[in-house]
């Protein structure tokens, strides 16, 4: 089974947004997480792409613990 997810995060000062995409697979019975958040504008985020990973999978993990998690590139 194949859950893709994908959504927006604004931050809170300036209202920078940044896309969130997640899929959620079973592979040999593990969940297996691909993650990918990207700036929409701007070269540098301040780590607000690693934030908003961190703080998801923070809270999947509460209620569906996962193998491991893909960090997709840019």
């Amino acid at each position: 089974m194949v859950v893709w997810l994908q959504g927006t995060h604004s931050t809170k000062v300036v209202k920078f947004v940044d896309d969130l995409a997640f899929t959620f697979a079973t592979v040999e019975g593990k969940t297996v997480v691909h993650t990918l958040s990207i700036s929409r504008i701007g070269q540098g985020d301040m780590f607000q792409n690693r934030k908003n990973i961190s703080i998801i999978m923070g809270t999947v993990n509460a209620r569906l613990p996962y193998e491991r998690v893909v960090v997709l590139q840019k």
